[in-house]
């Protein structure tokens, strides 16, 4: 039984610290988290954009990423280690409503390319 609580930590804890190297991972989580925010502070912009489907938004969001990834590449590099910092403030603020939360996210989402 421990052995398996130790295997599940240790899991959890490569989950939670996912690296971000590949600019599709950050992309696919921070669409996620995305749409996840949108849905809890924004029901009727969710209803009415995406019919309140989270696939339906995930993918929008997705391929709007990854046109400003595309943009952003020819401009500024991209940063793994502030990848990771904006996707634990997305996490954290996921379903958090209002301007303090909207400042954390973009506070640390603005450094990924620079």
């Amino acid at each position: 039984m421990r052995a398996s609580l130790g295997f599940v930590s240790l899991l959890a804890a490569l989950l939670v610290g996912a690296c971000y190297n590949d600019e599709g991972d950050y992309i696919v989580a921070r669409a996620k988290y995305q749409c996840i925010r949108i849905s809890e502070c924004d029901g009727t912009t969710f209803a009415n954009f995406y019919d309140g489907n989270m696939d339906k938004c995930r993918a929008d969001f997705e391929d709007f990423f990854t046109k400003a990834d595309d943009l952003a590449d020819v401009l500024f590099d991209y940063d793994p280690d502030e990848a990771k910092e904006c996707i634990k403030a997305a996490r954290k603020n996921k379903t958090t409503c209002g301007a303090g939360a909207d400042d954390e996210i973009s506070d640390a989402c603005d450094r990924v390319f620079h």
